[in-house]
């Protein structure tokens, strides 16, 4: 396992290319949020999907949010339509508080096939960082809070240790103790017409 301290705000080319790298060859990474540190992997690679549930130990018939770098990205796999979009614009790129919406998924993400659930959760980054790794990468990239389901999560990494090998992320990225432990806000957006709030 590995540590590497970044200042998100203006964090090293170098540092973005490192984290890409990690991710592309199927690693799970600990990185800052938009809220608190999440266990993140390539959504493309199920070997390494598995491993963010076995560290969470968390059920697979349970969903996990999907980061994307843009609203383009996020109509690739997921059904959006104009309104549906419309709304993400107004929402993810002018609101200051974190959005994940949850649409009817195309099921073009392997990781899809561990459950039943037909939907997908995404959302849009605001700290700039985690979208040029995700364009970095070419692919989302799976987001959950950094703790075992059921506990409380983790908003500083710097004194972190782990008792086991096995229940090790490989690389923990450290921007420092995370201010903003508000939830992101979770809208069901499936019926336009019926939005669902989730989580407020």
């Amino acid at each position: 396992m590995n540590f590497l301290r970044i200042n998100s705000r203006r964090p090293a080319s170098s540092a973005i290319i490192s984290i890409s790298h990690s991710l592309k060859s199927g690693q799970v990474v600990v990185l800052p949020t938009d809220t608190i540190y999440g266990l993140s992997c390539l959504a493309s690679d199920i070997k390494a999907v598995k491993r963010v549930y076995r560290l969470k130990k968390r059920k697979l018939n349970k969903s996990l949010l999907v980061l994307v770098s843009s609203l383009k990205m996020a109509k690739k796999y997921a059904f959006i339509s104009k309104r549906q979009a419309k709304i993400l614009e107004d929402v993810w790129l002018k609101k200051n508080r974190p959005h994940t919406f949850i649409f009817k998924s195309r099921k073009h993400l392997s990781f899809e096939g561990l459950s039943n659930i037909d939907t997908l959760a995404l959302r849009l980054p605001k700290r700039k960082f985690l979208i040029k790794i995700i364009e970095d990468v070419g692919f989302p990239i799976i987001s959950t809070s950094f703790n075992i389901s059921g506990k409380s999560p983790i908003n500083d990494v710097s004194n972190l240790s782990f008792k086991k090998e096995k229940d090790r992320p490989d690389l923990i990225i450290d921007a420092g103790k995370n201010q903003n432990t508000s939830a992101s806000r979770i809208v069901n957006l499936c019926d336009v017409d019926k939005p669902i709030l989730i989580r407020s």
